[in-house]
């Protein structure tokens, strides 16, 4: 069926049928009622996640349930940003938006703290936007924040700042952020921070949280029966089922990964025969090969072509092993030359990159499920570049039914042009 999917295949695409993440959804409303009552002396929660693993869907719900309880909910995302002007004019005409100059003085304040995207802001409302320019001095983000906490005790309504993609964020940015946390703690505001990050983001806010006003709760992938609900339930929204077998196959290639399941199962759909109402175990397998070469071209081959010989040989002696393993026992099976090297740099270099993840401590793990998988089923040879993505057409952007656009030859002077893009979140 060329039409109508209900799946949304794409990194940072909510979901149309969010299921799961009961334990996280839990932990964040423990954390906003301590934050409430100014009983907490941690008042930020990071959920740390690989890319695809709904992060950015957990946050959405937070802010929709703090906001349904009477929260001033403050959303910021760091991205491509709009004009400063616009995005102020939307915020002064929301029917809901409420401060008047004071909060006109703030976003102002705020595009003069944090540097590069755009921010969507809240708290003197329930909404507000701002484009985000360079530094230019003023206040800093410690001070918004501890304004923020002073209004909201004021007021008696407490505030949430949620904030996505923390990645992002300078180091002196998160330690702007821990300290103006730290003073709130202390005076007792009742305004907290619930975000969310790569492993690389974790990395750098333990860095920078010397007043450990942080929690840490890390996304893991969906259970079977959780990945089996999602499925179900987000085909049924266009009347359309799952056999048992196609199921199956769609969920064990997903491996409990939001964005594999998606994927493969937007992939299904699209192999089925137009007007079917039961997506069968031929589809499901047809649309399985179809994610896995998407992935391959657009997932594992640029990430591999981004790692340094040392973090390649990493890789590969990772996927070699169990889905687990202690950080020596790598180290001890690394080859020789690989040794040498400086090998603390390289595993730290693979969590910035989001390639692989600390499970506990001293215990390693791809971020991605289908990393091992793709390492093992090509076997690329470490310190060169990636030899699947030659002289192979150009891909299909996940998600996407146009037709795939030929490579175009190489001009004299210039280089090949580059046929393995990528799609950040």
């Amino acid at each position: 069926m060329a039409h109508g999917s209900p799946f949304t295949p794409r990194p940072g695409v909510a979901p149309r049928a969010p299921l799961g993440r009961e334990a996280e959804r839990a932990l964040a409303r423990a954390f906003a009622s301590d934050v409430a009552h100014a009983q907490v002396e941690t008042n930020g929660l990071l959920f740390s996640g690989s890319r695809g693993m709904g992060k950015s869907t957990l946050l959405l719900q937070v802010a929709e349930e703090l906001r349904s309880r009477g929260w001033r909910v403050a959303e910021v995302k760091v991205g491509a940003g709009q004009p400063v002007n616009e995005a102020l004019q939307s915020s002064l005409d929301s029917e809901r938006m409420r401060g008047g100059a004071r909060v006109l003085d703030r976003l102002r304040s705020l595009s003069r703290s944090v540097r590069g995207g755009s921010l969507s802001v809240g708290v003197g409302g329930p909404s507000a936007s701002v484009n985000i320019e360079r530094p230019t001095g003023g206040p800093q983000i410690a001070k918004l924040l501890t304004d923020a906490g002073e209004q909201a005790r004021r007021s008696g309504q407490p505030a949430m700042v949620v904030i996505d993609n923390l990645q992002r964020w300078s180091p002196s940015q998160l330690e702007q952020l821990c300290d103006g946390l730290n003073e709130c703690s202390r005076a007792g505001h009742p305004v907290g921070v619930v975000t969310a990050g790569s492993g690389a983001a974790e990395a750098a806010l333990t860095t920078a949280d010397r007043g450990q006003v942080f929690d840490v709760g890390r996304i893991d992938v969906l259970t079977p029966p959780e990945a089996n609900a999602v499925v179900r339930h987000t085909a049924s929204l266009a009347g359309v089922t799952f056999s048992q077998d196609a199921l199956n196959t769609v969920v064990q290639f997903s491996q409990g990964h939001p964005l594999r399941l998606q994927l493969a199962a937007f992939e299904a759909w699209r192999a089925a025969p137009n007007g079917t109402r039961e997506i069968t175990n031929h589809s499901a397998l047809a649309g399985v090969e179809r994610a896995r070469h998407k992935l391959d071209r657009q997932i594992h081959g640029p990430a591999w072509n981004r790692l340094q010989s040392t973090e390649q040989a990493i890789a590969q002696t990772l996927a070699a092993g169990p889905p687990i393993q202690d950080r020596a026992s790598v180290e001890a099976r690394l080859p020789p030359s690989s040794r040498s090297a400086n090998v603390d740099a390289a595993f730290y270099s693979l969590i910035r990159k989001d390639v692989i993840k600390e499970i506990r401590k001293g215990g390693l793990a791809f971020t991605d499920p289908g990393t091992s998988e793709w390492i093992l089923r090509f076997r690329p040879p470490a310190g060169s570049a990636n030899h699947v993505l030659q002289a192979s057409p150009s891909p299909r952007q996940i998600g996407s039914t146009k037709p795939a656009i030929a490579p175009q030859a190489s001009r004299p002077g210039r280089g090949p042009s580059p046929n393995s893009p990528t799609h950040e979140r």
